[in-house]
C-alpha cells in the first residue's frame, strides 16, 4: 500500500476536490464526513484488461486555525504537538533546518492522508504533485516504491525532497514558513510576564544541565484557579488513595474517611478503592500520587517550597500534617497561593516534563537528576489546579 500525509498551512479541502475532479474526471467518487474528517473514496476503473485502483483521501483541519500552537483543542493539534516532540528528538545533522521545520509545524492548519492499497496510479501521482504546489506543504511518508528519499520514515518538502528522516539526514538548505496575512494581523500578543516566566524557567533548567526546548510555547496566563474547597477535597482523596496503594487495611482507611468526611473520589479512584486486592501496577500508580498531593499542599500554602524534583517528597511528614488535624482546623491553616506563583511552578514543570519525555524517547536518563515520576505527578496536579482544558481529574493531559 502507498500511504502519505500532507500537512499544509492553508485550509485546502476545496482545492483537493478541484484537483481530484481535474485529474480523475471519470472516476467513481464517494464524499462523506464524520465528526473529525472529510473523506473522499475514489475508484478508478482499469479499462478492458487493467485492474481497478482505489484511492482514499482523509482530510481534517484545526478547530481554530492559527499560526502557532499554544494548547490542544482538537485531534490535529494533539498530533502536531506530538510531531514537534518527535522532530525535537531527532539528532539532526542540520540544526537550522530542524529549527525552521519546528516553526513550520506550528503553522499547520490542515492534514490530508492519501492511501491506495494497490499503489498510486499516474493520475494519483499527478494529484499529489498538484497539491504540493498549493502553498508550501510538507509530507510524512513511509519508504515505498514511490517514496524513496530515505530507507526510514521521513519528511519531504513540497518538491518531494528529503526534509528530514529519523537519522537526521536532510537534502535541503532552506524551508519556507508561510503565515497568511490575516493571522499576522490578528495574532495574539504574548505578554511580557509570560515571556519572562518562560525565560526564567529555561535559565533554571540550564543551571541544572537539563535539556531546554526553546520552541515550546509560553504557558497560558488566562486560567481559572480551582477553589480551596475543590483542592482540599482532592488532597483528602489523594492521601487516601496513596495509603490504599501502600497497603493500609480497609478498616483503618474507613475510619479515616469517616472522621475526615472523605467522599470526593474520581470514578477511577472509586473503582480502585472498591478492590480488595490491587495489582503491582495499581499499587505503584496509587503511591506515586503522593507527589501530586505534595504539589497540591504547596498550592494552598501548607508547604513553603516545592523542592527541585530530584528527590521524592517526605511522605510521612505530609501525611501527618493532613491526618493529625480535624478537617476544619486544617482548612483554617490554608490559603491558595497567588496565581502568578502557581503559573511559575507550572511553566517550569511543563518544560521539565518535556525534557523527561524527550529522554525517554531517546532511551536516555533525563538531565539534572530529574525523577520523571515526580515531574509527571507535579505537572498533572498543577494542570488540574489551573483547569487545563477543563479536564476532570481522571483525564488530565500533560502535553509537552
Amino acid at each position: 500500500m502507498d500511504h502519505c500525509t500532507f500537512y499544509n498551512h492553508h485550509l485546502v479541502y476545496d482545492q483537493i476536490v478541484r484537483v481530484v475532479n481535474e485529474h480523475l474526471p471519470h472516476a467513481d467518487k464517494d464524499f462523506s464526513e464524520n465528526s473529525e474528517s472529510k473523506i473522499i473514496k475514489i475508484k478508478q476503473k482499469g479499462g478492458l484488461f487493467g485492474k481497478s485502483r482505489t484511492l482514499e483521501i482523509k482530510y481534517r483541519e484545526r478547530t481554530n486555525p492559527s499560526y502557532h500552537l499554544n494548547s490542544v483543542n482538537c485531534p490535529l493539534e494533539q498530533n502536531l504537538f506530538g510531531m514537534l516532540e518527535f522532530v525535537g528528538s531527532i539528532p539532526s545533522k542540520n540544526p537550522e533546518i530542524t529549527e525552521l521545520f519546528q516553526q513550520k509545524i506550528a503553522t499547520i492548519n490542515s492534514e490530508t492522508v492519501f492511501s491506495s492499497p494497490s499503489g498510486y496510479s499516474k493520475e494519483a501521482v499527478s494529484i499529489l504533485k498538484a497539491l504540493g504546489n498549493i502553498g508550501s506543504p510538507f509530507l510524512f511518508v513511509q519508504p515505498s516504491k514511490f517514496f524513496k528519499a530515505s530507507k526510514n520514515q521521513h519528511f519531504l518538502d513540497n518538491n518531494f525532497q528529503l526534509l528530514l528522516d529519523i537519522r537526521g539526514e536532510s537534502q535541503i538548505n532552506d524551508l519556507p514558513v508561510e503565515i497568511e496575512s490575516h493571522y499576522r494581523d490578528n495574532k495574539i500578543t504574548v505578554s511580557a510576564s509570560a515571556l519572562n516566566r518562560k525565560e526564567y524557567s529555561e535559565s533554571i533548567l540550564t543551571s541544572h544541565k537539563v535539556q531546554v526546548n526553546k520552541h515550546l510555547p509560553v504557558t497560558e496566563e488566562d486560567v481559572s484557579i480551582r477553589t480551596k474547597e475543590e483542592i482540599l477535597d482532592r488532597i483528602y482523596a489523594l492521601v487516601t488513595v496513596a495509603a490504599k496503594g501502600e497497603g493500609v487495611q480497609p478498616d483503618q482507611l474507613g475510619a479515616v474517611m469517616e472522621r475526615l468526611h472523605i467522599t470526593q473520589f474520581s470514578d477511577s479512584e472509586k473503582e480502585m478503592m472498591s478492590k480488595e486486592v490491587l495489582s503491582d501496577q495499581e499499587k505503584a500508580n496509587a503511591t506515586w500520587r503522593y507527589e501530586s498531593l505534595n504539589a497540591l499542599l504547596w498550592t494552598i500554602g501548607k508547604i513553603d517550597v516545592l523542592q527541585y524534583p530530584s528527590v521524592i517528597c517526605p511522605v510521612e511528614e505530609i501525611v501527618s500534617m493532613i491526618l493529625e488535624k480535624t478537617r476544619e482546623d486544617f482548612r483554617k491553616e490554608t490559603n491558595i497561593r497567588p496565581k502568578d506563583q502557581i503559573l511559575d511552578a507550572l511553566d517550569l514543570v511543563y518544560r521539565m516534563n518535556w525534557a523527561c519525555v524527550n529522554a525517554r524517547i531517546n532511551n536516555e536518563e533525563p538531565g539534572g537528576n530529574l525523577i520523571p515520576g515526580v515531574v509527571y505527578e507535579r505537572h498533572y496536579a498543577l494542570n488540574w489546579v489551573v483547569r487545563y482544558q477543563d479536564q476532570d481529574w481522571d483525564h488530565i493531559s500533560t502535553d509537552t
